[in-house]
């Protein structure tokens, strides 16, 4: 996660200024599945960008290769996560095609004589095509050398699929895909293909990954290893780009439990990266709507986000409580099922009424909205009155946070507790910990309802695990170490978004840049070149500098005269 080091310096200072805060088969439940983890940084979503939403520069430039490639500007999609086409819809004959195929003659007719001299001549033409054209950015020494290739319809239609491997090591979830119709390449896919960052050397031994393994998942048991550890690199998000881990795969069995667990321990550091069952199992789900990062409508983390996974929370069945994994998940329970979202790890109480949702059969689903702005006491039609966005939201980002945490803190006892979250209290604009809670409000004021902000979840949260570290006691400033767990979490210099409504963040006498649409609305943004100064916020700052903002420039007019 790339903090500026700028904003942890700045964190401390603002914080000195503020006065206080603000397979078909049925998994077992329970046991080793409360241990699966899954590095946030390991979620790299597609991206298929359209010419015209990128920046001009760049647009024209790809408006050249496009033209080069024969290929219409609305055809031809780019992933700036990786500097590359991530997707192309063409006609390139290829092949001989039948048909509306295309003119093409197989050389002295010799045409292929069963399905696996198809694929040769298939592969090789695709290989050729991909070689010769550099707009594409791909190094061909990465393809691997024997792709699969299907042939359907006696080779009317094909589709090629090769993996990427670097010095020997595959990548995983990068690859090239060609179809072909009538002997015309039609298709080309590019997925996650950003240059290689990482060392391809481990620090560490197939065997310290393994012991790691043997360590993370006590106190339970791991029975066997299946197959030898392997490397893979591995795609992770690098705040907006697509960078890679050297790890080691390590598949093991763990005693009492059917799955088959997955761990992937960074081979230069041993750190665990993810713990997860590779199994498919039919399973049912707890989903509802929740907000990525901010109630303030602004796209895409400001609006709600329907089917998200509601983890580790409470499913009942026939007066059996069971609890879901990581994913929402909970097996193929039949019937009819509750939850109160009263989970492993974090309980909501909800000032509106009680949390009770069920489902006769499929998923448990608690629904969204039900309009874009809603807020406060409103829930979803039909659905109880706890069921409101700020339970949902609040029970998803605080059994996130805990989840990260349990990763880095493994034998602290207060992460394996449940944590009471009371939301939409009758008051406003703040956000407390009481020493044993974490406490939301109601929007109003000039303040959103606070129970809605991931921020403010994990800066309330943070002032809990500071409060039950080794050192029980509150750090101070207190605000420093909570704003620095929301900006490791959520990687973003402001400190709850869309908290105030119609102004910027105040920045204790440095206002913050933009207006209520473009800038921080948060409580603070711990970014001192976020501020209309653009001067560090250090303690020399606080107790002698900025006093006014020049009208002809964003210089700032100080009371004292650095050395």
């Amino acid at each position: 996660m790339n903090v500026p080091i700028r904003v942890l310096g700045v964190v401390l200072a603002s914080c000195l200024a503020a006065a206080s805060s603000i397979g078909q088969v049925v998994p077992r439940l329970g046991g080793v599945q409360d241990k699966m983890y899954r590095d946030e940084t390991l979620y790299v979503r597609e991206v298929h960008e359209r010419i015209g939403e990128l920046p001009v520069e760049l647009a024209a430039q790809l408006r050249r290769e496009l033209s080069a490639l024969g290929v219409a500007e609305t055809r031809g999609f780019y992933d700036s996560r990786t500097g590359r086409w991530s997707s192309m819809i063409l006609r390139v004959p290829l092949l001989p095609g039948e048909g509306h195929g295309n003119d093409l003659k197989w050389p002295d007719g010799a045409a292929p004589r069963h399905e696996g001299e198809i694929k040769e001549r298939v592969w090789d033409a695709v290989r050729r095509y991909l070689f010769s054209r550099r707009e594409l950015r791909l190094d061909m020494t990465q393809v691997e050398p024997a792709p699969r290739i299907g042939v359907f319809e006696g080779g009317r239609f094909i589709v090629v699929h090769a993996a990427r491997v670097v010095g020997g090591i595959p990548v995983r979830d990068n690859s090239v895909t060609a179809t072909i119709n009538r002997g015309n390449l039609i298709l080309l896919g590019v997925q996650n293909w950003a240059d290689m960052d990482a060392p391809l050397e481990p620090s560490v031994s197939p065997e310290q990954a393994q012991a790691a393994v043997h360590v993370y998942v006590r106190p339970f048991m791991v029975t066997r290893f299946e197959k030898l550890p392997h490397l893979e690199l591995i795609p992770v998000d690098r705040g907006g780009r697509i960078g890679y881990r050297l790890a080691w795969v390590v598949l093991a069995r763990v005693a009492g439990d059917v799955g088959l667990w997955e761990s992937l321990i960074d081979a230069s550091t041993g750190e665990l990266i993810s713990f997860e069952d590779r199994n498919q199992y039919n399973q049912r789900r707890a989903i509802g709507g929740v907000y990525p990062v901010s109630n303030d409508q602004r796209v895409p983390d400001g609006v709600e986000q329907v089917g998200w996974p509601m983890p580790y929370t409470d499913i009942n069945a026939g007066g059996v409580t069971r609890y879901t994994d990581s994913g929402g998940s909970f097996g193929c329970i039949p019937g009819s099922i509750q939850t109160s979202l009263s989970g492993l790890f974090v309980k909501i109480n909800d000032n509106c009424g009680a949390v009770d949702e069920t489902s006769a059969s499929g998923d448990l689903d608690l629904g969204s909205g039900p309009a874009a702005a809603s807020t406060d006491c409103t829930v979803p039609a039909g659905h109880s009155a706890g069921d409101t966005k700020s339970s949902r939201t609040g029970f998803y980002e605080l059994n996130r946070i805990k989840e990260q945490a349990r990763g880095y803190l493994t034998q602290n006892s207060w992460l394996q507790e449940q944590l009471t979250a009371n939301m939409n209290i009758d008051d406003t604009c703040n956000a407390f910990w009481d020493g044993g809670a974490v406490n939301f409000f109601k929007s109003g004021g000039g303040c959103r309802n606070t129970g809605e902000q991931a921020a403010i979840f994990d800066h309330e949260w943070g002032h809990g695990m500071d409060n039950n570290g080794v050192n029980p006691n509150i750090a101070e400033p207190g605000e420093a170490i909570a704003d620095i767990f929301a900006v490791v979490r959520l990687n973003t210099s402001c400190i709850g978004r869309g908290f105030r409504i119609n102004q910027v963040c105040g920045g204790y006498g440095d206002a913050c840049d933009g207006t209520p649409a473009t800038g921080c609305t948060g409580v603070r943004d711990v970014d001192f070149q976020n501020h209309r100064c653009d001067r560090p916020h250090t303690i020399t700052w606080i107790t002698d500098g900025f006093t006014t903002l020049s009208i002809f420039s964003h210089d700032c007019i100080s009371s004292y005269n650095p050395k």
